[in-house]
């Protein structure tokens, strides 16, 4: 019986923001409690990410007393309460979902923290409506504002042997926190996990369904605490070499994008152990 130990947990209550370590979290099919609850939307509700912003890492966030609170140096700190009243369509990745519009003081915090003056909203998923994400691919599983499943699920492992090979090629190394997982786990080697089908806990029969290969972006080459990409797009050439995406030789991959299978409800701790299948 093969096990992989759970390392690190990951949430990131707005989308594209900086995450938050757990020791422990709680299972939904809609990925990890907190996760990606929120996001930010131009003035035409298209989502914002590191993609057109990576400044946006440098926006960290915190839970106070149970309250989501946004922090920057710029700006100070932002407590969040999930707002009501008319849902607005938004967008993210193509999709069309709600989202309960933040005050607009929100907005200028956003503004001064990013260093920017576009129009921009942060907008709380209305999750009186599902968003089904690739069917075909994942099931009947349904996220909040997350790209595509949710979640993922690294390796330690694979994140060693990339760095190993950067340093062969005389370029800096990177943490994990540039691939931006929820479960991070150990004792598989280097990208064996896109060759398992399940986790499993035996103790809370909870499983998790590993589907298939996640096709990584630019994200990859921003330093999550600058907020400043690599000037050589650092580490996506290495990465695309060593690890690329099944029908795509030139597209690197890098963790698995995730469902829960079973066990809605239950909590998922650090240092656990968990069957792979």
């Amino acid at each position: 019986m093969m096990t992989a130990t759970i390392e690190q947990l990951w949430v990131y209550p707005v989308k594209s923001l900086a995450g938050i370590s757990l020791t422990s979290a709680t299972l939904d099919t809609a990925g990890l409690e907190g996760d990606r609850e929120w996001m930010i939307v131009d003035g035409d509700g298209l989502f914002l990410s590191q993609r057109k912003l990576p400044q946006m890492a440098t926006i960290k966030t915190e839970f106070q007393n149970g309250q989501l609170t946004l922090l920057h140096p710029r700006s100070g700190e932002l407590p969040l309460t999930p707002p009501d009243g008319d849902a607005q369509p938004v967008q993210v990745q193509g999709a069309h979902c709600f989202g309960f519009a933040a005050p607009a003081a929100a907005s200028k915090w956003l503004q001064e923290a990013l260093g920017i003056k576009e129009t921009m909203r942060l907008v709380y998923f209305d999750k009186s409506r599902e968003r089904p994400t690739h069917p075909e691919r994942f099931g009947p599983y349904h996220t909040y504002f997350s790209d595509g499943a949710p979640f993922l699920v690294a390796n330690l492992a694979s994140l060693k042997s990339l760095n190993k090979q950067l340093l062969l090629e005389g370029k800096a190394t990177v943490d994990m926190r540039r691939f931006r997982p929820n479960i991070v786990i150990s004792g598989l080697d280097a990208f064996q996990e896109h060759h398992c089908r399940q986790l499993h806990n035996p103790n809370s029969n909870a499983t998790l369904a590993l589907k298939d290969h996640c096709k990584r972006c630019s994200v990859i080459t921003v330093d999550q605490t600058t907020g400043i990409p690599s000037p050589d797009q650092i580490p996506f050439p290495t990465l695309a070499q060593l690890n690329t995406m099944p029908d795509k030789p030139k597209a690197p991959a890098f963790g698995v994008n995730t469902v829960l299978a079973a066990g809605a409800g239950s909590e998922i701790r650090r240092r656990e152990q968990w069957v792979v299948g």
